[in-house]
């Protein structure tokens, strides 16, 4: 990945990170709505760590979906070995 990509992806991620939270400071509302049985999918993905921290603490029906291929590539690699049943699909959503 190129520098000016990685730090593109990072400005995005703390973008959300700033506006959301994460994970720990959502986890009530989505535990309150969405049972770790049922299928999840996040629209957007980028390379945001809510879904892995979703997997880590049971979620296991998860697709993150994202229209960039380098965002989709950099995290699939990246959660390969440790979750490799974390599906990220490159896709755009208004054609879903």
């Amino acid at each position: 990945m190129s520098t000016d990509i990685a730090i593109f992806y990072t400005h995005i991620t703390l973008c959300f990170v700033y506006r959301y939270g994460e994970y720990t400071d959502l986890c009530g509302i989505l535990h309150k709505y969405i049972k770790q049985t049922e299928k999840v999918l996040n629209i957007g993905c980028g390379n945001s760590t809510l879904t892995e921290d979703m997997h880590d603490v049971g979620y296991k029906n998860i697709i993150n979906i994202d229209i960039s291929e380098t965002a989709i590539r950099h995290m699939t690699e990246r959660n390969a070995t440790k979750r490799p049943d974390l599906k990220f699909v490159k896709m755009d959503m208004f054609k879903v």
